[in-house]
């Protein structure tokens, strides 16, 4: 070998394996799986601790840290090595691998739907849903939204397969120059012409338009929908008996301005590698080192989705603060949880004696509607109280005589 082919092959060496991909992300990648670990984990104990936190809000919130879990868990640490090594965890961790790096993002995505519409029925028809947001009714929701995923994707974990490839040293240097080496990757075998290029095939071209498709854009296209008219509703709607509760009504906000940001990170986390995947779909072509950087961008980016949701619980929603604090025994948070239910009783308390006087200028001291009144409504975060809230609610728009105005609907669960 002539010096000039020998500079050329130590530059390619030199420029084959960047520190970006061999150190910054692996490093990012273990950042994240820390946190996701320590922080859904707590999601889902705080929520099996705390018997007064299972409500329907609570338990789309564990079934969408259970998926975070498991995608921190068997997906994340694998690329984060892939990343620095060949790929070399044999055949039943590339199963593995292939398979739970999809099901759980279908999972959380349509819990995310599913959250949605919970938030939509409870704003927009809270007397006539109770009957349907159940516990029984969303834990029924989840296991079929995990079964249908689950079935789904058998397929693509058969599809699964080690595949030697022999890839030039670096992609700007010539095959002369930097001659090949022998690597082990994780794919779906059927997906791509070429495993060394990532040029997708006619399967894995059908394969990522679905996951284009139905794990993002469909998903959110309904989301979007749902949050519209909630929106509609709230702005152009008649006034219902509910909305005379303030304190209801700010504990609707709470829980759907948490979930609303759940969703908003979601989106804008898997946006950009999404469109990656469109590109890669229908252009060919893309081995510019620019388009590689991209790609490596949007990945961190989404898997850091997996690590966020247990930190916005905990600046945006007081109730899983307080939880956090009060499960980890963090004293300070207490006393503050106190103080803050001091306050709320105040408010809770000036507002229901407002009602009382307003409700018996109408009735001329009617004392049925007086007692219609004696029970404060209590706002949570989960709506854990709902049910109380709104037969409250009912019974003062009873003794206004706006009965007509009010679907009644028994409040047996």
């Amino acid at each position: 070998m002539d010096p000039e082919q020998l500079a050329n092959l130590t530059q390619c060496d030199s420029l084959e394996r960047p520190v970006l991909f061999t150190t910054v992300v692996p490093i990012l990648f273990s950042i994240v799986v820390l946190l996701g670990l320590l922080g859904n984990a707590l999601v889902i104990a705080v929520v099996a601790a705390n018997s007064n936190m299972r409500s329907t809000t609570n338990i789309l919130i564990t079934s969408l840290a259970v998926a975070d879990l498991l995608f921190i868990t068997l997906c994340v640490p694998f690329t984060a090595l892939f990343y620095v090594f060949s790929w070399v965890f044999g055949h039943a961790a590339c199963v593995l691998f292939q398979y739970f790096t999809y099901v759980p993002v279908y999972c959380s995505v349509y819990t995310l739907v599913l959250m949605s519409a919970d938030r939509y029925l409870a704003v927009v028809h809270p007397i006539r849903s109770m009957a349907w947001r159940t516990e029984r009714n969303t834990l029924a929701a989840v296991a079929i939204t995990w079964l249908g995923v689950a079935l789904a994707h058998l397929p693509l974990a058969m599809e699964a397969a080690v595949v030697p490839v022999q890839r030039c040293r670096y992609g700007n240097c010539s095959v002369d120059d930097c001659g090949f080496r022998e690597m082990s990757v994780c794919i779906g075998r059927r997906f791509f012409t070429d495993p060394a290029s990532g040029e997708f095939g006619p399967l894995g071209r059908v394969f990522y338009t679905t996951f284009n498709i139905f794990g993002y854009a469909l998903p959110f296209a309904v989301i979007i929908t749902l949050y519209v008219l909630l929106v509609k509703r709230l702005m152009f709607g008649r006034s219902s008996a509910v909305a005379q509760s303030s304190e209801a009504a700010r504990s609707k906000r709470r829980v759907t301005r948490t979930v609303v940001t759940v969703v908003a990170i979601f989106g804008t986390c898997w946006l950009p590698i999404h469109a990656i995947f469109a590109l890669q779909n229908w252009h060919r072509d893309l081995h510019y080192s620019w388009f590689r950087y991209l790609q490596v961008a949007s990945q961190v980016l989404a898997y850091m989705n997996s690590c966020m949701n247990p930190i916005v619980y905990a600046f945006v929603s007081d109730n899983y603060r307080q939880a956090f604090a009060s499960f980890l025994g963090i004293q300070l948070a207490q006393r503050t949880r106190r103080g803050t239910n001091a306050g709320r009783s105040v408010v809770q308390n000036t507002a229901k004696n407002s009602a009382d006087q307003a409700v018996s200028k109408r009735a001329s001291g009617n004392g049925n509607a007086a007692a219609a009144t004696q029970s404060p409504v209590v706002g949570s975060d989960d709506d854990d109280n709902e049910k109380e809230e709104c037969a409250a609610v009912v019974g003062a728009a009873a003794a206004r005589g706006r009965c007509e105005s009010v679907e009644l609907v028994p409040l047996n669960n």
